[in-house]
């Protein structure tokens, strides 16, 4: 068994201007495409040799890879409106990737900051959601960033091209239970990876359950003394499905897949707990006045998706989505695609 390399920082690189501005103002416009009230970053960037690509420590510094992101960056900038091809343009966009990623993980809401969801980030459900939506809420909204800064007249092409996603045994259950928890608020899945990726990992799963609770018809079944007891069990019934995630194994789509029946799991459970406190909470003078609304969330949910997801995961013949890999495009082998990586102590992105 081969000894785990010490990871090697270093001392600032030298950088273009280009690169050191788009460094000074990544964050700020992180935070204003996403909505969120601000953001945990130091201002302070790592830079490391063998390290991840990025990482985003709990003190608020952010750690990025020289070889594969700084680098990058400055031959981005060296080459400005030249045409690429498609291998160049995936790497320039796989680094603006990990700007975007490690900037979503240090968005926090009011009066909170990045540190505080360190303890729940060591939970498999913390981990699953947090890097989960911050991928899938990165990949939605990328090309955005790359306009806000400017990437695109710097690096023509660079929005056309696809690149993978890193974390294919998270982001799917992000993806699906955020698409349900959309359909079941109204809010949509965007909205509801925007919420959640605005928040740091110890507010996303009361947040999800908030969401929940005050979607159905219980905020006004139940006295309010019972409110925050009931939205806990939505959120222990919720995140126990997501728990699993980190120990999953297998191929990338195989993985996908057990992914999204886990998020899909998620929102039923969710739906379950809902359900069965409503037939265990007593009946008030709102509840005689329910809405038709109401009505149809009381209502057994047949969720086809999820049936066919069974099916295929049981030997069923039902074409599996397209999973996107997270797939160099052809050439040096040098720098062939890496597999999933593993989350450490801090969030990062290998």
């Amino acid at each position: 068994m081969s000894e785990k390399k010490e990871k090697q920082f270093v001392d600032p690189t030298p950088k273009r201007p280009e690169v050191e501005e788009i460094l000074r103002r990544q964050a700020e416009v992180a935070v204003a495409l996403s909505g969120a009230d601000h953001s945990s970053f130091s201002g302070k960037v790592l830079e490391s040799v063998n390290g991840p690509l990025g990482a985003a420590h709990w003190n608020g510094d952010m750690e990025l890879n020289v070889p594969r992101v700084i680098d990058q960056l400055n031959q981005m900038y060296a080459t400005a409106g030249q045409q690429h091809d498609e291998r160049t343009l995936w790497f320039y966009k796989d680094t603006i990737d990990t700007l975007l990623h490690e900037n979503s993980h240090m968005l926090s809401g009011p009066g909170t900051e990045h540190v505080a969801g360190a303890q729940a980030y060591q939970t498999g459900s913390g981990t699953a959601l947090e890097e989960g939506v911050t991928e899938a809420w990165t990949k939605a909204h990328l090309n955005e960033y790359i306009e806000r800064l400017g990437v695109d007249k710097i690096a023509p092409g660079i929005k056309e091209v696809s690149i993978g996603n890193a974390y294919p045994q998270y982001t799917p259950a992000a993806q699906a239970f955020a698409t349900g928890l959309g359909a079941d608020t109204g809010l949509g899945q965007d909205e509801v990876l925007r919420r959640l990726n605005g928040v740091n990992a110890a507010e996303k799963w009361p947040m999800a359950a908030r969401m929940a609770f005050e979607a159905s018809d219980l905020p006004q079944r139940l006295p309010a003394v019972e409110h925050e007891t009931t939205r806990n069990r939505i959120e222990q019934a919720m995140r126990a499905e997501l728990e699993p995630l980190r120990g999953l194994t297998g191929d990338r789509k195989m993985l996908a897949l057990q992914s999204e029946l886990h998020g899909l799991a998620a929102v039923r459970s969710g739906r379950a707990e809902i359900s069965a406190m409503r037939e265990a909470g007593t009946a008030g003078p709102a509840a005689e006045v329910a809405t038709e609304q109401a009505k149809d969330v009381q209502a057994p949910k047949v969720d086809p998706e999820l049936q066919r997801m069974m099916a295929l995961a049981n030997g069923g013949t039902t074409p599996l989505q397209s999973v996107s890999a997270n797939v160099v495009p052809a050439g040096d082998s040098a720098k062939a695609a890496k597999p999933a990586g593993r989350p450490g102590p801090e969030m990062g992105r290998d």
